[in-house]
């Protein structure tokens, strides 16, 4: 399991991205649970990134602050 997370400079805001690389123990049985990985994986992701913008929405963009 390793999870970076990187950020990059876009016009009029930044760009907020999760890269996730994981490998499931026990090959080949372990690929059996790889579609229930995936799945739970994207869970957890499209939680933070609605939980992100929820916070992110609250602040307010000013110029001493940068674009949210």
């Amino acid at each position: 399991w390793h999870h970076t997370h990187t950020f990059e400079e876009r016009s009029g805001g930044t760009l907020m991205r999760d890269v996730v690389r994981y490998a499931l123990p026990l090959w080949p049985f372990g690929e059996l649970a790889g579609p229930l990985v995936r799945r739970d994986l994207a869970a957890i992701f499209d939680f933070r990134r609605d939980a992100v913008a929820r916070a992110l929405a609250r602040v307010p963009n000013t110029p001493d602050r940068g674009a949210s």
